[in-house]
């Protein structure tokens, strides 16, 4: 949609673009642009001073208990303040403070352009680490809590009267427990590792850190099947690695501040319904919620420096996401977030960065594409972007656009001498500016795109291989009038429009209709002196 910008007289100021779905309201004086805007939109500022934007959008603010309990949410729009609530009273827990992706000020918070998940922190009033487990008839009276790593701690009282400094248990009855460990500093690496004994991930169902914690080990709580809740005190700064994993029952993680650094720390739970994170975390490593196939919202905070391979994949209702102003590398990071609609901020300009596949299987219908990458292969199949861009520079962008069903134009800079498998599949593609210096169309490249009707081949082209113009069945014009040589074509083209011109040069036309593979489609090859509308 074309919009002209006009003033209070009617006369045409401006003209912008705008991608989105429902019409949006314009006023303008001399002096300052006003615009009621909507989601999607972009306007590219003409020859105004002052553009002030007033936006519709609403983002959640939303505070949730340790439990998944809401305990308060609002809808607001960018620059309203957000009153932190009153934290919920719990038996036996202290609560320790909030924690939020965004600056609190005066327990309060100002909304900027994303949605604001925070999470409370609490330690033990007992002092110590507090394990709720569940002893049934499926499983055995004895538990062991060596686990891969043995925990340091000074004693433990077992829930049942008993207190010592053992290990293992073995109780008189089945029943519900609560087991408090004290003087423990670190829940350790593969604490719920088996060795054939008993052990807490069959039947811990809560768990209450104290605040004589500092470090969660590395997949210390893994495959806990029945584990429903954690409390986290504000003294841990480190829980590095895939913590929780496959732990699918687990509602609400909440990453306390002086955390800087996560990997893989929600992967696999398909029950959680909550992910906080600090503001002051750094790194995301890899995989934060893979298969968190229940979490809807992600808050990123902006001091997040590195994003590594598969922030979201496998999760299904997580609509947007904000990109961190700090944002200094990513790699892989949005792929497969096949729910993920807009996506707000600008990618890193970062020799460091892998692009590849960054929002492949996404349902993006704008993109943010870096100015400075070398490679974009796979980038955003599937997207539902109407256009894109590439940038001057770019020198790869294999299968950039697979099935990216809704494109109707593409822009591909000299830069790029290999188109392949670039458009597969993109049924609604029309235009196409190929580059100037291109040297081969591989793969599949044009593979169904049904709404081509003509491609300007430059003249560099050496070669069409693999099935690059299968089921072309628009497609008009194929121009090499340029070419002072005969391109190789690897293989027959089918289902190529049965009234498309293959427009030569003259001089080539009887080697051209002679060679190998041109031969199948001589019939289509044309003089460009004898072509059909053909304009010079």
């Amino acid at each position: 949609m074309k919009l002209s910008l006009k003033d209070k007289n009617g006369v045409i100021l401006n003209t912008a673009k705008k991608y989105c779905e429902e019409d949006i309201e314009i006023k303008v004086n001399t002096e300052e642009l006003n615009m009621s805007a909507i989601d999607n939109t972009q306007v590219k500022e003409g020859l105004f001073n002052k553009v002030t934007i007033k936006g519709t959008k609403k983002y959640l603010c939303r505070v949730v208990d340790y439990d998944g309990t809401v305990i308060k949410e609002e809808w607001l729009s960018i620059g309203d303040i957000f009153e932190l609530p009153e934290p919920i009273k719990h038996n036996g827990l202290v609560f320790d403070g909030w924690v939020s992706p965004v600056p609190i000020i005066n327990n309060t918070i100002l909304v900027e352009n994303q949605d604001i998940i925070i999470g409370p922190m609490y330690y033990t009033e007992s002092g110590a680490t507090e394990l709720y487990v569940e002893l049934n008839k499926k499983s055995t009276l004895t538990l062991d809590l060596h686990g891969h790593t043995t925990p340091k701690f000074d004693y433990i009282d077992w829930g049942d009267g008993t207190v010592n400094t053992e290990l293992s248990h073995t109780y008189d009855m089945y029943d519900e427990y609560c087991i408090k460990i004290y003087g423990m500093t670190e829940i350790p690496y593969s604490w719920t590792y088996s060795y054939g004994g008993y052990t807490l991930e069959y039947c811990l169902k809560h768990l209450r850190i104290s605040n004589t914690v500092t470090k969660l080990g590395d997949s210390c709580l893994d495959d806990c099947i029945l584990l429903e809740t954690i409390t986290f005190p504000s003294t841990i700064v480190q829980m590095k690695y895939y913590n929780f994993n496959r732990s699918h029952k687990l509602k609400t993680i909440v990453v306390p501040y002086g955390v800087e650094e996560i990997q893989g720390l929600a992967a696999n739970l398909s029950g959680l319904i909550a992910l906080v994170l600090p503001y002051g975390l750094k790194t995301i490593k890899t995989y934060l919620a893979t298969g968190a196939v229940g979490l809807e919202y992600l808050s990123l905070p902006d001091t997040i420096e590195e994003i590594g391979v598969g922030l979201l994949r496998y999760t299904y209702k997580v609509k947007r996401l904000h990109l961190p102003k700090s944002l200094k590398k990513v790699d892989e990071t949005f792929q497969s977030i096949s729910s993920l609609e807009e996506i707000n901020g600008e990618l890193p300009d970062n020799t460091d960065c892998d692009y590849n596949s960054m929002f492949g299987g996404s349902r993006l219908k704008i993109i943010p594409i870096p100015k400075n990458a070398k490679s974009l292969n796979s980038y955003c199949t599937k997207a539902q972007i109407r256009s894109i861009v590439f940038p001057d520079g770019v020198e790869t962008v294999n299968s950039a656009c697979v099935d990216c069903n809704y494109l109707e134009e593409a822009y591909v800079p000299d830069s790029v001498k290999i188109l392949n498998g670039t458009f597969q599949n993109c049924y609604m593609l029309k235009n196409v500016r190929l580059p100037a210096y291109l040297e081969e169309i591989a793969g599949g490249c044009f593979w169904e795109c049904h709404q081509l009707e003509e491609l300007i081949i430059p003249s560099t082209l050496l070669a069409l291989n693999g099935a690059c113009l299968y089921e072309t069945s628009s497609l008009r014009k194929i121009d090499f009038s340029q070419h002072t040589f005969v391109p190789t074509l690897g293989q027959k083209q089918n289902y190529i429009n049965e009234t498309c011109q293959i427009i030569v040069p003259d001089e080539l036309y009887d080697e051209w209709i002679a060679a190998t593979n041109w031969s199948a489609h001589a019939d289509m090859i044309v003089k460009k002196s004898e072509a059909i509308d053909y304009v010079n």
